[in-house]
């Protein structure tokens, strides 16, 4: 449905000195896909896309929407915002004060340039968005007398009103509390699917990302650092800087003890000696890497505990655990293997590890 090549935007500061922008991106949206593009403040990717809604005119590259060039800096084709069949969900959700949340979803539909509705046409339209995101009964109420959620909701249906080719959503959620954040992330995902509408997400939240992405591009400095399907950005980073911004992790330097094969496992010399590493591309001894370890992917075992039947042998260590916090669903632990070492856990509650500060042993992934 999308293909963006080569998508270069360089901002210019006052005194004439680059800043930042996107530099060189390139990415294809599959029909129906819901993609992320996800990142730190000032990574480039709302940048990314107001240029794929033509809000911002890219120095170069091109974008292809549905097998038409929308933007082509080699032809000096640049299609207009308002001729692009692409809907958008803005961060302010940008409702219109003076209307009504029937003329607010209306609009797209009233000031069309490329076809024209029926007042019965736009009236059955209408309705049926609203009704898909829950907001039917407040139809004729004034969008000033909307919650935050509902304003979401309202943004939303005028986006899919004029059933656009491609949905650009800018970070929608990011003025809701936690609680209604996390509904209306379900519901959003909810919505795309029955719709089926090729979809594009902005935001910085991981979780948010991870939790209803089909793919995710992370994106850092202007670049795309890494392109993938949540599971695989999160299990196999290819950075450091992934490995850190998605979710929290235990990084542990050291070198490759011997030659490693893609997709095999091989050992590698850490402060805490040789740990045997899953490596997600082929690697020569010597080279220095940085090991990642997950908090879940540490099994802690007590003092007076044994092993469970199945763990591997390998992989193990001592220390001893100095903090821990209990979060209903999950407990976590600050451990310290020594020389300077700490390490970050996540365990089920419930278990009887030992006392802080206690002796224990645990698995590294």
């Amino acid at each position: 449905m999308l293909k963006v090549e080569n998508l270069k935007k360089q901002y210019v500061t006052e005194d004439g000195t680059p800043g930042g922008g996107v530099f060189g991106a390139n990415f294809e949206v599959a029909e129906g896909e819901l993609f992320t593009l996800l990142g730190p403040s000032g990574c480039g990717k709302t940048t990314t896309l107001r240029s794929i809604a033509g809000l911002e005119e890219p120095d170069t590259g091109k974008v292809v929407l549905a097998g038409q060039d929308i933007f082509n800096s080699e032809t000096n084709l640049t299609v207009p915002s308002y001729e692009r069949d692409i809907g958008m969900v803005f961060q302010s959700y940008a409702i219109w004060p003076h209307m009504s949340v029937f003329e607010n979803a209306a609009y797209p539909l009233k000031v069309s340039r490329t076809k024209t509705y029926s007042k019965a046409e736009i009236m059955e339209k209408v309705r049926t968005i609203v009704r898909m995101v829950g907001m039917e009964e407040f139809i004729d109420r004034p969008s000033t007398q909307l919650s935050g959620g509902q304003q979401q909701r309202l943004a939303l249906a005028r986006a899919l009103t004029r059933e656009p080719k491609l949905l650009l959503l800018d970070e929608p959620l990011s003025n809701l509390d936690a609680q209604l954040r996390e509904q209306m992330r379900s519901e959003l995902q909810r919505l795309q699917r029955e719709w089926g509408v090729t979809s594009i997400y902005v935001t910085h939240d991981q979780s948010e990302a991870l939790a209803i992405s089909d793919r995710i591009a992370v994106m850092n400095m202007g670049h795309i650092i890494q392109l993938g399907p949540p599971k695989e950005i999160y299990n196999r980073p290819t950075s450091e800087f992934v490995a850190n911004f998605i979710g929290k992790t235990n990084l542990l330097h050291g070198d490759v003890s011997g030659d490693a094969a893609k997709d095999s496992m091989a050992k590698v010399m850490t402060p805490l000696g040789e740990l045997v590493c899953y490596f997600t591309a082929a690697i020569p001894q010597g080279k220095k890497m940085a090991v990642v370890i997950r908090p879940e992917n540490i099994y802690l075992i007590g003092p007076k505990e044994t092993a469970p039947e199945g763990l591997s042998p390998e992989n193990r260590t001592t220390g001893k655990i100095v903090h821990e916090v209990y979060l209903g669903e999950i407990a976590e632990y600050t451990v310290d293997l020594g020389n300077g070492i700490e390490v970050f856990v996540r365990q089920a509650p419930g278990r009887n590890i030992g006392a802080i500060s206690r002796t224990i042993r645990h698995d590294r992934a």
